[in-house]
């Protein structure tokens, strides 16, 4: 097996697929005896991890990063249903996954239609990608959440700073500057929840149902809105990103009336796998996917080997938006799926076709990813996209 340290810039290099090939080929859960690291890659592997009670998405001595315990950014995290296994979370879990579900995803495409007509001269300007990807979405949940429109502009900027809590890349000023973010965006939420709902705000029942849990914290209904925003910012972006290079990889132009935007992103998700891999800790003795581990043993589960398993997706390395049932795994399963799967693929599909039709500035020639251990971002600000 590759060393742990030569996983982790998978996601990152040009053709990672090869490598993970190799890894599944090996079957079965991996071991890293010098670094005491297990890894999964075969579709069942990762399944059985991804489900198993055992398998935390915290090690119960660290629930917060040590980085950032005690600071603003810190204290965020501590209440993220996504970051955490213990109460109250419980409580929130449901009420996300509930509300999320319900949410008319039609009322979400006709409000990214009207975002993209208001900003249509800015989408065509030098930045235009990286706004597309990055500053709309998070505007467009804030909308949802009840922010009125010059308010949810403000938020992406925020947003962008206080997700560098969540990399262990992240410089000391990165750090700092995060926790910053997160006290404007604590007190943001905290006006949000004070003023009366307006009528019609599509999130307004989730603000209602999460004001109505007896004993939560301000600061857990804050971090969770919170929550929705920072998820939204990685998640769409690399969705916006990869859909968009997906047309020039298959050859066909970035403008097609026909083309079903949705089946695309998705398609995308599949093969290029944003999200790349996650870590699960396991809190007791446990046989997780055939292999007995200790209480303190630490899995990477590599979410995109994972998705090109053939076992998981026929002809798994063909991009093929058709494809019939395509299993994902980069957005989670069990208790940690992640409720706002269908509100991402509606974001980044409606926002690529109601912008692509503009003048768009031209897609580069070559592309690199933002540095990360887990994410394959495109990198919207470089040349031909910034």
């Amino acid at each position: 097996m590759m060393p742990i340290s030569e996983l982790l810039d998978l996601p990152t290099l040009a053709d990672p697929w090869p490598h993970y090939a190799q890894l599944r080929a090996q079957g079965g859960l991996l071991h890293d005896p010098q670094r005491g690291l297990w890894v999964a890659s075969r579709a069942e592997d990762v399944a059985a991890v991804l489900t198993h009670p055992a398998c935390r998405v915290r090690p119960t001595q660290e629930p917060v990063p040590t980085a950032i315990a005690g600071s603003p950014a810190g204290e965020v995290f501590r209440w993220l249903v996504r970051m955490n296994d213990a109460t109250p979370h419980p409580e929130l879990k449901p009420l996300l996954q509930q509300h999320l579900a319900r949410l008319d995803l039609q009322r979400v495409a006709a409000l990214c239609q009207a975002r993209v007509r208001d900003q249509r001269v800015l989408l065509q300007g030098a930045a235009g990608w990286q706004r597309l990807a990055s500053h709309l979405p998070v505007q467009l949940v804030g909308e949802l959440l009840g922010f009125a429109p010059a308010q949810a502009a403000c938020l992406p900027a925020w947003i962008a700073a206080f997700v560098a809590c969540l990399s262990p890349l992240s410089t000391t000023t990165q750090l700092q500057q995060a926790s910053d973010a997160a006290t404007q965006l604590s007190l943001a939420m905290d006006g949000l929840m004070q003023q009366p709902l307006a009528e019609g705000t599509p999130l307004a029942a989730l603000q209602q149902a999460m004001r109505a849990v007896p004993g939560l914290p301000d600061a857990a209904r804050h971090a969770n809105l919170l929550g929705l925003l920072s998820q939204t910012y990685e998640a769409t972006a690399a969705l916006i990103g990869h859909a968009a290079l997906a047309c020039r990889q298959a050859g066909v132009p970035l403008h097609d009336p026909a083309r079903d935007w949705m089946r695309w992103v998705v398609e995308s998700a599949r093969c290029y796998g944003p999200v790349q891999n996650t870590r699960r800790f396991v809190v007791e003795d446990a046989e997780v996917a055939g292999q007995r581990l200790p209480a303190g043993a630490v899995i990477l589960v590599l979410l995109a080997a994972a998705q090109r398993d053939p076992a998981a997706n026929p002809e798994p390395d063909r991009f093929w938006p058709e494809r019939p049932a395509p299993r994902l795994f980069g957005f989670g399963q069990g208790a940690h799926a992640c409720p706002g799967q269908a509100l991402a693929f509606t974001l980044a599909s409606s926002l690529l076709r109601e912008a692509v039709p503009l003048p768009m500035p031209a897609l580069p020639q070559s592309v690199s990813f933002l540095r990360s251990l887990n994410g394959r971002i495109p990198d919207l600000r470089q040349e031909g996209f910034a």
